[in-house]
């Protein structure tokens, strides 16, 4: 094996992700959070083709971002996965941003303190 397909597979598994915890699910989508691997965190958005059409499916990934831009959530220490769901069509950016806010104000701090 060539040394630099050695490295990389070493840095890829350097810290392996741990399995995102569901906080949140609803009739559009489920929210699940999990420790960053890095410094930073992430903001994940998967909308299969099952939850609709092109048009569809990226009109709720742009107002999930824009939510988390709006508000100024940081995303340190841990990733953000939303997971759409076949009825994102009906699914109003009031409705992500009150998500939002309701996990950043009850659930997180639940979820990241220790036991």
């Amino acid at each position: 094996m060539p040394k630099e397909e050695s490295d990389l597979q070493s840095a890829h598994k350097s810290k392996p992700r741990s399995r995102p915890a569901r906080v949140y699910s609803d009739q559009f989508f489920d929210v699940r959070i999990a420790p960053a691997r890095g410094e930073q965190g992430e903001l994940f958005v998967i909308a299969s083709r099952r939850s609709g059409t092109a048009v569809v499916r990226n009109t709720f990934k742009r107002r999930v971002r824009a939510v988390f831009r709006e508000k100024k959530v940081s995303c340190l220490g841990y990733d953000w996965y939303f997971y759409a769901k076949s009825s994102i069509k009906q699914c109003l950016f009031l409705h992500i941003s009150g998500v939002v806010d309701t996990i950043c104000r009850e659930v997180l701090p639940t979820f990241l303190s220790p036991v």
